[in-house]
Protein backbone atom coordinates (compact mmCIF):
# COMPACT_ATOMS: atom_id res chain seq x y z
CA UNK A 1 0.00 0.00 0.00
CA UNK A 2 1.11 3.59 -0.53
CA UNK A 3 1.76 6.05 2.24
CA UNK A 4 0.76 9.66 2.77
CA UNK A 5 3.99 10.40 4.64
CA UNK A 6 7.17 11.78 3.08
CA UNK A 7 9.54 9.07 1.84
CA UNK A 8 13.13 9.23 0.56
CA UNK A 9 14.78 7.05 -2.08
CA UNK A 10 18.45 6.74 -2.99
CA UNK A 11 18.66 6.39 -6.77
CA UNK A 12 22.45 6.19 -7.21
CA UNK A 13 25.17 6.43 -4.56
CA UNK A 14 28.65 7.53 -5.66
CA UNK A 15 28.04 5.58 -8.87
CA UNK A 16 29.91 5.74 -12.18
CA UNK A 17 27.46 6.35 -15.04
CA UNK A 18 28.37 6.35 -18.72
CA UNK A 19 26.55 7.44 -21.85
CA UNK A 20 26.27 5.13 -24.85
CA UNK A 21 29.63 4.61 -26.64
CA UNK A 22 28.56 7.06 -29.37
CA UNK A 23 27.52 9.68 -26.80
CA UNK A 24 23.78 9.05 -27.01
CA UNK A 25 21.78 9.25 -23.80
CA UNK A 26 21.85 6.25 -21.48
CA UNK A 27 19.11 5.99 -18.84
CA UNK A 28 19.69 4.12 -15.59
CA UNK A 29 16.30 3.31 -14.07
CA UNK A 30 15.87 2.56 -10.40
CA UNK A 31 15.36 -1.19 -9.99
CA UNK A 32 12.16 -0.73 -7.99
CA UNK A 33 8.64 0.30 -8.90
CA UNK A 34 7.55 2.42 -5.96
CA UNK A 35 3.88 2.41 -5.02
CA UNK A 36 3.12 5.98 -4.04
CA UNK A 37 -0.02 7.76 -2.86
CA UNK A 38 -0.95 11.37 -2.06
CA UNK A 39 2.33 12.70 -3.44
CA UNK A 40 2.35 16.40 -4.34
CA UNK A 41 6.03 16.90 -5.21
CA UNK A 42 9.46 15.32 -5.71
CA UNK A 43 12.37 16.98 -3.92
CA UNK A 44 15.66 15.98 -5.59
CA UNK A 45 19.12 16.31 -4.08
CA UNK A 46 22.01 15.79 -6.52
CA UNK A 47 25.75 15.64 -5.95
CA UNK A 48 27.74 15.24 -9.15
CA UNK A 49 31.16 14.14 -7.95
CA UNK A 50 32.68 14.03 -11.43
CA UNK A 51 31.44 15.07 -14.87
CA UNK A 52 33.41 14.79 -18.09
CA UNK A 53 33.64 17.88 -20.27
CA UNK A 54 30.41 18.48 -22.22
CA UNK A 55 28.46 15.71 -20.47
CA UNK A 56 24.84 16.29 -19.43
CA UNK A 57 23.19 14.73 -16.39
CA UNK A 58 19.41 14.58 -15.90
CA UNK A 59 16.79 13.11 -13.57
CA UNK A 60 13.67 11.34 -14.79
CA UNK A 61 10.48 9.81 -13.41
CA UNK A 62 7.81 7.69 -15.03
CA UNK A 63 4.54 6.21 -13.83
CA UNK A 64 2.41 3.17 -14.66
CA UNK A 65 -0.54 1.25 -13.33
CA UNK A 66 0.74 -2.28 -13.98
CA UNK A 67 4.57 -2.00 -13.88
CA UNK A 68 4.62 -2.96 -17.58
CA UNK A 69 3.49 0.13 -19.50
CA UNK A 70 5.18 3.37 -18.45
CA UNK A 71 4.40 7.04 -19.11
CA UNK A 72 6.51 10.16 -18.42
CA UNK A 73 5.78 12.14 -15.27
CA UNK A 74 4.85 15.74 -16.11
CA UNK A 75 5.39 16.92 -19.68
CA UNK A 76 8.45 14.91 -20.74
CA UNK A 77 9.57 12.88 -17.73
CA UNK A 78 12.43 15.17 -16.66
CA UNK A 79 12.16 16.26 -13.02
CA UNK A 80 15.43 18.20 -12.50
CA UNK A 81 14.04 21.64 -13.35
CA UNK A 82 16.58 22.34 -16.11
CA UNK A 83 16.17 22.63 -19.86
CA UNK A 84 19.49 21.11 -20.91
CA UNK A 85 20.75 19.12 -17.93
CA UNK A 86 22.93 19.59 -14.88
CA UNK A 87 26.48 20.54 -15.79
CA UNK A 88 28.06 22.20 -12.76
CA UNK A 89 26.88 20.48 -9.59
CA UNK A 90 29.53 19.49 -7.05
CA UNK A 91 29.70 17.74 -3.72
CA UNK A 92 30.34 21.08 -2.03
CA UNK A 93 27.34 22.68 -3.72
CA UNK A 94 24.62 20.04 -4.14
CA UNK A 95 21.73 20.85 -6.42
CA UNK A 96 18.17 20.71 -5.04
CA UNK A 97 14.92 21.12 -6.92
CA UNK A 98 11.25 20.57 -6.16
CA UNK A 99 9.26 19.17 -9.07
CA UNK A 100 5.47 19.36 -9.07
CA UNK A 101 2.92 17.92 -11.48
CA UNK A 102 -0.64 16.59 -11.52
CA UNK A 103 -0.83 14.50 -8.28
CA UNK A 104 -2.84 11.86 -10.15
CA UNK A 105 0.32 10.75 -11.99
CA UNK A 106 2.56 9.77 -9.03
CA UNK A 107 -0.43 8.14 -7.29
CA UNK A 108 0.42 5.06 -9.38
CA UNK A 109 3.62 3.00 -9.54
CA UNK A 110 6.63 5.27 -10.04
CA UNK A 111 10.20 4.64 -11.20
CA UNK A 112 13.04 7.13 -10.93
CA UNK A 113 16.06 7.28 -13.20
CA UNK A 114 19.16 9.23 -14.19
CA UNK A 115 20.29 9.98 -17.73
CA UNK A 116 23.83 10.66 -18.92
CA UNK A 117 24.59 12.05 -22.39
CA UNK A 118 27.80 12.99 -24.23
CA UNK A 119 30.17 11.68 -21.58
CA UNK A 120 30.22 10.18 -18.10
CA UNK A 121 29.37 11.14 -14.54
CA UNK A 122 29.85 9.92 -10.99
CA UNK A 123 26.98 10.99 -8.80
CA UNK A 124 24.77 10.54 -5.77
CA UNK A 125 21.05 11.22 -6.14
CA UNK A 126 18.33 11.14 -3.48
CA UNK A 127 14.66 11.88 -4.14
CA UNK A 128 12.17 12.67 -1.40
CA UNK A 129 8.45 12.38 -2.12
CA UNK A 130 6.42 15.10 -0.40
CA UNK A 131 2.80 14.76 0.64
CA UNK A 132 2.58 18.57 0.77
CA UNK A 133 4.50 20.68 -1.73
CA UNK A 134 6.85 23.32 -0.32
CA UNK A 135 6.38 26.99 -1.25
CA UNK A 136 8.18 27.53 -4.53
CA UNK A 137 9.39 30.55 -6.49
CA UNK A 138 9.69 30.32 -10.27
CA UNK A 139 10.96 33.25 -12.34
CA UNK A 140 10.25 33.71 -16.04
CA UNK A 141 11.27 36.55 -18.31
CA UNK A 142 10.39 37.93 -21.70
CA UNK A 143 11.15 41.13 -23.59
CA UNK A 144 9.77 43.34 -26.32
CA UNK A 145 6.25 43.60 -24.93
CA UNK A 146 3.97 45.45 -27.36
CA UNK A 147 0.25 45.76 -28.07
CA UNK A 148 -0.01 42.04 -28.88
CA UNK A 149 -0.21 39.87 -25.75
CA UNK A 150 2.81 37.64 -25.17
CA UNK A 151 3.47 34.88 -22.66
CA UNK A 152 5.50 35.79 -19.61
CA UNK A 153 4.63 32.42 -18.08
CA UNK A 154 3.76 29.53 -20.37
CA UNK A 155 1.07 27.07 -19.30
CA UNK A 156 2.23 25.25 -16.18
CA UNK A 157 0.60 22.62 -13.98
CA UNK A 158 -0.06 24.13 -10.54
CA UNK A 159 -2.43 21.49 -9.17
CA UNK A 160 0.00 20.71 -6.31
CA UNK A 161 -0.58 24.20 -4.86
CA UNK A 162 -3.55 25.90 -3.19
CA UNK A 163 -2.60 29.54 -3.73
CA UNK A 164 -0.10 31.72 -5.55
CA UNK A 165 1.22 35.26 -5.71
CA UNK A 166 2.08 36.64 -9.16
CA UNK A 167 4.69 39.39 -8.86
CA UNK A 168 5.57 41.47 -11.90
CA UNK A 169 8.59 43.78 -12.11
CA UNK A 170 8.95 46.02 -15.14
CA UNK A 171 12.67 46.59 -15.58
CA UNK A 172 12.23 49.39 -18.12
CA UNK A 173 10.06 52.23 -16.81
CA UNK A 174 6.76 53.08 -18.46
CA UNK A 175 6.48 56.49 -20.11
CA UNK A 176 3.69 59.01 -19.75
CA UNK A 177 1.51 57.39 -22.43
CA UNK A 178 1.93 53.72 -21.54
CA UNK A 179 0.32 51.05 -19.41
CA UNK A 180 1.12 47.39 -18.81
CA UNK A 181 -1.70 44.83 -18.55
CA UNK A 182 -1.01 41.41 -17.00
CA UNK A 183 -3.67 38.69 -17.11
CA UNK A 184 -3.67 35.25 -15.49
CA UNK A 185 -5.63 32.51 -17.27
CA UNK A 186 -6.87 29.11 -16.18
CA UNK A 187 -5.87 26.59 -18.85
CA UNK A 188 -7.84 23.43 -19.59
CA UNK A 189 -7.76 20.90 -22.42
CA UNK A 190 -11.03 19.83 -24.05
CA UNK A 191 -11.23 16.85 -26.41
CA UNK A 192 -13.46 18.79 -28.81
CA UNK A 193 -12.55 22.44 -28.34
CA UNK A 194 -8.83 22.03 -27.66
CA UNK A 195 -7.11 24.43 -25.25
CA UNK A 196 -9.51 26.67 -23.33
CA UNK A 197 -8.19 29.75 -21.51
CA UNK A 198 -10.40 31.48 -18.95
CA UNK A 199 -9.28 34.77 -17.31
CA UNK A 200 -8.72 34.42 -13.54
CA UNK A 201 -7.29 37.82 -12.67
CA UNK A 202 -6.00 40.93 -14.39
CA UNK A 203 -4.04 43.98 -13.28
CA UNK A 204 -3.09 47.19 -15.07
CA UNK A 205 0.08 49.12 -14.27
CA UNK A 206 -0.10 52.77 -15.14
CA UNK A 207 2.79 55.20 -15.28
CA UNK A 208 4.79 55.15 -12.05
CA UNK A 209 8.24 56.25 -10.86
CA UNK A 210 11.07 54.21 -12.31
CA UNK A 211 11.78 52.60 -8.94
CA UNK A 212 8.17 51.48 -8.41
CA UNK A 213 7.39 49.46 -11.52
CA UNK A 214 5.84 46.57 -9.63
CA UNK A 215 2.49 44.80 -9.35
CA UNK A 216 1.21 41.82 -7.39
CA UNK A 217 -1.80 39.53 -7.94
CA UNK A 218 -3.07 37.09 -5.30
CA UNK A 219 -4.59 33.84 -6.56
CA UNK A 220 -6.58 31.29 -4.54
CA UNK A 221 -8.46 28.12 -5.47
CA UNK A 222 -6.00 27.48 -8.28
CA UNK A 223 -7.03 25.46 -11.34
CA UNK A 224 -4.88 22.63 -12.64
CA UNK A 225 -2.84 24.89 -14.92
CA UNK A 226 -2.34 28.63 -15.35
CA UNK A 227 -0.83 30.87 -18.01
CA UNK A 228 0.23 34.52 -17.68
CA UNK A 229 0.14 37.00 -20.55
CA UNK A 230 1.13 40.66 -20.78
CA UNK A 231 0.72 43.49 -23.27
CA UNK A 232 1.44 47.22 -23.39
CA UNK A 233 -1.15 49.87 -24.03
CA UNK A 234 1.35 51.67 -26.26
CA UNK A 235 3.91 49.97 -28.52
CA UNK A 236 6.23 52.88 -29.08
CA UNK A 237 9.00 51.21 -27.06
CA UNK A 238 9.92 47.82 -25.70
CA UNK A 239 10.39 46.66 -22.12
CA UNK A 240 11.44 43.63 -20.15
CA UNK A 241 9.13 42.19 -17.52
CA UNK A 242 9.94 39.52 -14.95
Amino acid sequence: MGSCTDREFNIVNDTQLDAEPNGDAMIYWDGQAHKLAAVSAFLSSVEILKLTSGAKFRLLARYGMDKVSWYPIGTDGFIDGTSAGLVAVTATAPYMYQFTCDPKQPANYVQFGVQVEDGAARATVNIKTLAVALPQTIAEQTSGIGTTAVDIWASRDVSAFDAATVQVNLTTALTGVETLVVTVYAVAEDATLGTIRTPLASETMAVAPADAQFMSLQLTNLPQAIQIKAYRGDATSTSTVT
